[in-house]
């Protein structure tokens, strides 16, 4: 999956994309959707038996289910929704790697 030329689940980097190819205004091709690529990764990560792969994708669909159906969520279900629940996966996870071991520092303390 790709966004702005970075492949977001392995970190690679492409070419980076025109405006136009972007919005599909070159030669009719329009580019795939987040949400389609998603479901076609997690589709070829399962027959490849790749758990880890498909368990990551599984984890961004989950947050993206979470976001839209949260309460008083008024916003469009496209593309932009997607990048912004891909892009604050790693603070999330930041903030829970400091969450255990702040757990774990008060259960040392209090033993």
């Amino acid at each position: 999956m790709r966004a702005g030329g970075v492949n977001l689940l392995h970190g690679r980097c492409y070419g980076r994309q025109t405006r136009a190819t972007r919005q599909g205004a070159t030669k009719g091709i329009r580019p795939m959707a987040i949400e389609t690529e998603l479901q076609d990764l997690l589709k070829a990560a399962m027959r490849a038996k790749d758990s880890r792969t498909a368990d990551c994708i599984r984890m961004i669909k989950t947050k993206h289910m979470e976001r839209r159906t949260a309460a008083g969520f008024k916003g469009p279900l496209d593309d932009a929704l997607w990048l912004d629940v891909i892009s604050r996966l790693p603070e999330a996870d930041a903030q829970g790697a400091r969450r255990v071991r702040r757990a774990g520092r008060a259960g040392q303390q209090s033993t």
